[in-house]
């Protein structure tokens, strides 16, 4: 009879983390998101001393809310490129392509560090994926206009 309350009561207690381990996993700290919301206003402000302090402490409690990572993170690259830490901004971008493969906003600012590096073609390709480029790219092809001649 012992052995059958503790299955009920390890099964009840896995079963019941299970299950709100799911929902949390959805919902982001309010803390979090307070502490997001000082790092874009402090970002925002010229302050990226404050702004990355506030994103580390926001990343710390979001650790189960993938989209708030990605929005922290990607600030985070922006501050390292402007700190001309290039190296750090690039990790940061792509870190967040990883982990949210059509999160824009990292691809067009990873564009704008492959521009800085010189690689033009690499640049190109993220700001078109982030353009989403199969909506944007022709459709049939382009015939000339008809010209008239020139007259002296």
């Amino acid at each position: 009879m012992k052995y059958i309350k503790l299955s009920f009561l390890f099964f009840f207690l896995s079963f019941g983390f299970s299950v709100f381990g799911q929902y949390y996993q959805y919902a982001a700290h309010p803390e979090a998101i307070n502490y997001y919301n000082e790092g874009v206003k402090a970002q925002t402000g010229g302050n990226s001393d404050d702004a990355l302090t506030a994103y580390q402490k926001a990343l710390f409690l979001a650790h189960n809310d993938t989209k708030l990572q990605n929005r922290i993170i990607n600030n985070m690259g922006i501050i390292y490129a402007k700190k001309g830490l290039v190296k750090q901004a690039e990790q940061a971008f792509k870190e967040v392509i990883f982990a949210d493969p059509d999160y824009r906003p990292a691809k067009v600012n990873l564009g704008l560090i492959y521009e800085q590096y010189g690689d033009r073609v690499m640049a190109l390709e993220y700001w078109a994926e982030a353009l989403n480029w199969d909506n944007l790219k022709p459709k049939a092809f382009v015939v000339g206009e008809t010209l008239e001649p020139e007259t002296n």
